[in-house]
This record gives C-alpha cells, sequence and structure tokens, in this order.
C-alpha cells in the first residue's frame, strides 16, 4: 500500500509526539541527574528506585501513556478500535510499572518484569497491525527491525547483572514512537 505523507501535523500526531516527548524528555532528566543508570543493567526502572529521580520517571511514563490514551480517546477512528484498546492497556501496566518496583521484593519484581514485557509485547501488535492493515513500507519495516532489535537487547539484558537493558529499551520505544506517529495521518479523519 503506498500513500502519501502529509508533512503538516494533524491533533493525534501532535498528541503522540507530545507523547514520546514526555517519555524521553523525562528519561533524559533521570540520566542527567543519575547517569550511573546507563552503566547498570536496570533499564529504564531504575530511575524509579531512587528519590532523586522518582518524580521525572513517574510524570515521564505515566505522563506519556496518558497522552497516548487521550489521543486514542479523541482522534483515533473506530476503524482502528484494536489499536485505541491495546493504547488503553498501555496505561493500568505502565502504573503498574510505577507502583511495583522492582527492587522491593521478588513479588514486585515479578509484576514489574511481567508488566513491562505485555508492554513490549502489545507495542509489537500494535506496529504489526500498523505493517499490516494500515501503512507498510520500507520506512515502516525498518522501524519495526529497529524496535524488534530494541525488544531483542532487553530481552538479552533482562537478567545479567551488567549489560545494556536501558539502551535496548529506549531503542525499542524510540523506533516504536517513530512507527506510529510517522502512521498516526491515517489513524484519524483529520485532515
Amino acid at each position: 500500500m503506498k500513500h502519501k505523507i502529509n508533512l503538516s501535523f494533524n491533533r493525534l500526531q501532535k498528541y503522540l509526539i507530545t507523547s514520546q516527548l514526555v517519555l524521553f524528555l523525562g528519561i533524559i532528566i533521570c540520566i542527567i541527574i543519575r547517569p550511573k543508570g546507563l552503566r547498570v543493567d536496570n533499564g529504564i526502572s531504575y530511575y524509579g528506585t531512587h528519590l532523586n529521580t522518582l518524580a521525572a520517571y513517574t510524570i515521564s511514563l505515566a505522563g506519556s501513556a496518558f497522552i497516548a490514551i487521550l489521543a486514542a480517546i479523541k482522534y483515533i477512528k473506530k476503524d482502528y478500535d484494536s489499536i485505541r484498546s491495546f493504547l488503553f492497556i498501555l496505561f493500568p501496566l505502565t502504573l503498574t510499572i510505577i507502583l511495583f518496583p522492582y527492587n522491593i521484593n521478588s513479588t514486585y519484581k515479578t509484576i514489574h518484569e511481567y508488566s513491562g514485557i505485555l508492554i513490549f509485547i502489545i507495542q509489537i501488535i500494535i506496529s504489526l497491525i500498523i505493517l499490516f492493515k494500515i501503512y507498510r513500507d520500507r520506512f515502516n519495516i525498518f522501524l519495526f527491525i529497529i524496535q524488534i532489535l530494541g525488544g531483542l537487547i532487553s530481552a538479552y539484558y533482562l537478567l545479567p547483572s551488567q549489560g545494556f537493558l536501558i539502551q535496548g529499551q529506549l531503542l525499542f520505544q524510540l523506533a516504536f514512537g517513530i512507527l506510529i506517529i510517522r502512521s498516526s495521518h491515517l489513524l484519524t479523519n483529520e485532515i
């Protein structure tokens, strides 16, 4: 399917861009406050376990997910209820990640990790829906491959004590964000 890309941003795209900016700016603030998080293998959630980064971490994750829900409610057309539903599921899963830090005990860690895994799976499903039903071109396929690569890096480094978990997570989220923003002009009735 070939579609003409509109270079001006509609409201859905603005919401999705804002969602990604909230996510990445919050994480950048966390990294500036506590750069050690780039060296340890605790992923983005490392910043939810330290008081000096907890506010930025919480606003970053919850704010991003909440803005995505607003985008889904207001602007995704009824033809794409599956994408809308998946975006709705991401918010409570994100809250679960925030409310169940992995460092409290093994039960919290299990809940935290499974919620994170579900978020990755749902984002992959959304990307597949976009690729197979909405907008598939070489660049979106490339973004999906990058997303999967980030997911594989994250999965590989989930258990070892040292590695590139946060880098894999950020790569995954960046590719997913670009893919959904890039394709969002087809998800809405707006021009």
